[in-house]
């Protein structure tokens, strides 16, 4: 509707047909702004009421409490939680559970403690004093004694480096035999099945501790030789017997007894139809 104010701008300086028309206009006008504020805070309330809803729907509904009460007397209702504590039978095998910190912490500390005990353990076993007995091999021996040895014997501890057990030969060499014998020494050990060059910075206890890929011992005490050349001997008569066999010990390698008793067996096996036949099988054999 027009106000006064409108329709008395107007009184006097028009027409009447046109003061009727600009009356309706302006009235047209103010009914369309009435209708528009009316739409406007319609579509503010609809916007205001999804949220209401929302958090309606996101306020925490208590669940029903346990009562012991009359109904007549029963209070407000109220969330009762009750904390679990799971305990494991005894007896049964619980390994596969995970385990909690301080479960955890009394495994490291186990695991720990066996570690030490195992560490005392081989420390005690390389301070073990032994003898060790060796055949050595030279040029010399091979001339005056065909192809034999020279044997001799060192003390030593298991744990004792190679290097230093050769050092040990090399000095009992130099005063039990005539030539002289060089320091370039190697060092052999020997279970029957495998001729194994050891390296320098390995002990006795290594040698011992060494297991066949079936799990049984490698070098058990009763089995194992020494044997000591110079390096030059070995490259000069390698084509020879023993030192055919001699190989440079692989510690990535897992060594199988089965394979090597076959091996061995395959060798005795090409040897045998060799009987006065060729002078390589026969000297090989006689040595």
């Amino acid at each position: 509707m027009s106000t006064p104010a409108e329709i008395e701008k107007f009184k006097g300086y028009v027409a009447l047909d046109e003061y009727k028309k600009r009356r309706e206009e302006l009235e047209d006008a103010s009914l369309s702004r009435a209708l528009k504020s009316r739409a406007e805070e319609a579509a503010g309330a609809q916007g205001q009421r999804p949220q209401a809803k929302k958090r309606k729907k996101s306020k925490p509904q208590a669940g029903p409490g346990l009562s012991f009460e009359d109904d007549e007397g029963a209070g407000p209702e109220e969330d009762q939680t009750v904390a679990k504590k799971v305990f494991k039978a005894p007896g049964v095998d619980t390994s596969f559970l995970a385990k909690n910190d301080a479960e955890k912490a009394e495994h490291v500390k186990s695991q720990e403690q066996r570690m030490r005990e195992l560490l005392a353990q081989q420390r005690r076993a390389k301070e073990e004093a032994v003898t060790i007995e060796y055949a050595f091999r030279n040029e010399q021996a091979k001339k005056l004694l065909g192809n034999q040895f020279h044997r001799g014997s060192v003390e030593a501890t298991r744990g004792t480096a190679f290097s230093q057990v050769l050092d040990a030969i090399h000095a009992r060499l130099s005063g039990e035999l005539q030539e002289k014998v060089s320091s370039q020494l190697l060092l052999v050990v020997s279970n029957g099945l495998h001729h194994l060059i050891m390296p320098a910075h390995m002990c006795l206890h290594d040698v011992q501790a060494l297991k066949w890929k079936e799990g049984a011992p490698m070098f058990p005490p009763d089995k194992l030789h020494v044997h000591v050349a110079e390096r030059a001997f070995l490259d000069a008569n390698k084509h020879l017997f023993p030192m055919t066999h001699w190989e440079h010990f692989d510690e990535f390698r897992a060594y199988s007894q089965e394979e090597a008793v076959k091996q061995r067996e395959r060798s005795v096996g090409v040897a045998k139809p060799a009987v006065g036949g060729g002078a390589g099988a026969q000297q090989g054999r006689s040595k």
